[in-house]
């Protein structure tokens, strides 16, 4: 759309002086070249006989000069008004629509990018494992530099002389065969938090933050991130605060704050931790929306 606005155009005829003024009239060369633009089929002036004060124009009638000014876009448009920019470009730039918009978006199966964990998969079904997990009388076979590269618990175990890693052996009584075979394999890199329930993925977290998995936590959070809405945000912050899992509450209580913004209903918002409750009031009253 091209559209070129002010209120310092009197000179083209908009106060209706007379042609030989009109004429003796020198176009400021910034107009003037916008006039020659060599793609315009032409140029269109518009002129009332007076400023139009639009502080009090319908809001029809300014819809209806950019419906004219978008079906005429091959052409250079020129007019005077008076008052608030209402028509100002703040919007449209180069024929795009930016429309600001506050609300809250919902991903529908998101899915996580591996992010920093590295891809180790190719080791998964090789020999030399040198370290066994035993859960509920079941073995996962493991390479010690694997665990050792993403637990800050274990790699201090392997290099302690501790039981376990004389032992090459850990067992694990707390969680369950399955929370900890997906675990490894996400160590390994394997692609599989997609399949995972929102509860599976909190005891991930759980079992992450045990045994410091900074960087299997941290892919984790990101996953359930994407996943937030009003009908679980506040089970996933009670989850965060249980688990340790800082990002994940950061974006949860954003969240919260957001929907306070827009005024839109959360679930079981009565069951939310009273101290995020409050810190989450804090934040809305001190802070525009985020």
């Amino acid at each position: 759309m091209q559209i070129l606005v002010g209120s310092d155009l009197t000179f083209i005829g908009s106060n209706c002086i007379s042609a030989s003024k009109a004429l003796d009239s020198k176009i400021p060369d910034e107009i003037q070249s916008f006039i020659d633009d060599p793609k315009s089929k032409g140029t269109i002036y518009i002129a009332f006989g007076t400023f139009a004060k639009w502080d009090f124009a319908p809001q029809k009638i300014i819809d209806a000069y950019l419906q004219a000014s978008e079906e005429l876009k091959e052409y250079q448009i020129i007019f005077a008004y008076n008052g608030k920019k209402k028509l100002k470009k703040k919007f449209i730039a180069n024929e795009n629509l930016t429309v600001k918009v506050k609300g809250i978006f919902k991903i529908e199966n998101p899915t996580p990018s591996m992010g920093t964990v590295e891809n180790f998969r190719g080791l998964w079904n090789t020999g030399f494992k040198d370290f066994s997990i035993i859960i509920e009388k079941k073995e996962i076979k493991v390479h010690k530099n694997i665990l050792a590269h993403h637990s800050l618990v274990f790699n201090v175990m392997f290099n302690s002389g501790m039981k376990e890693s004389i032992e090459n052996k850990l067992e694990i009584i707390d969680f369950s065969f399955g929370i900890v075979e997906k675990t490894v394999k996400l160590c390994y890199g394997f692609h599989l938090l997609s399949d995972f329930s929102n509860d599976e993925c909190f005891l991930l977290l759980k079992f992450a933050d045990k045994y410091n998995m900074a960087i299997i936590q941290d892919f984790i959070e990101s996953s359930l991130c994407a996943k937030i809405s009003v009908s679980n945000v506040c089970e996933f912050a009670n989850s965060a605060i249980a688990t340790n899992s800082f990002k994940l509450q950061n974006q949860c209580m954003n969240f919260l704050v957001n929907c306070l913004f827009a005024r839109q209903l959360v679930s079981n918002i009565e069951v939310l931790d009273r101290d995020f409750q409050r810190n989450v009031f804090v934040k809305f009253c001190s802070h525009e929306s985020l």
